[in-house]
């Protein structure tokens, strides 16, 4: 009897060593997401990146540059969209695409833009102010602003 109850811990041990290890393996680091963040944004995929960010947000191993980063270039990829919707006189979708899924930091392409819809609805206040931001980011890029949108 003491055999078997022996056998019995003994495998319950085993047990618990193996799912800690598996769950050892499977623990993602930032690393390991590296490439498909390089490639959804050489692609200009805006739903990929926003969801690996949302990902890497929970690693504990991403660095807060390296995320500021990446909401960086998912601002520009955005802006350029929706500066190329303004231009269209898409004035909606432009704004769809400055959403904060998309440009989730205010870059000065994005304040440009919101400036470029404002002044296309002739709310000229509002393209000053957002014009003006533009020129503050330029000065001083490094902090993400948390403009009104």
């Amino acid at each position: 009897m003491k055999i078997v109850n022996l056998s019995w811990y003994q495998l319950v041990g085993v047990l618990i060593l193996g799912l800690a290890m598996a769950q050892a393996v499977q623990a993602a680091t930032c690393n390991q997401y590296k490439a498909q963040v390089n490639q959804a944004l050489y692609a200009k995929n805006l739903s990929k990146l926003s969801e690996l960010l949302g990902t890497l947000k929970r690693l504990p191993d991403c660095s807060d540059a390296y995320l500021d980063g990446i909401k960086r270039e998912m601002s520009n990829i955005a802006a350029a969209r929706a500066d190329d919707m303004v231009r269209r006189g898409q004035l909606q979708k432009a704004k769809t695409w400055l959403q904060y899924k998309y440009a989730p930091v205010n870059v000065w392409m994005t304040q440009t833009v919101r400036g470029d819809i404002a002044a296309n609805k002739q709310q000229w206040q509002e393209a000053a102010m957002f014009y003006n931001q533009s020129l503050d980011l330029m000065a001083d890029p490094k902090p993400p602003r948390a403009f009104p949108c």
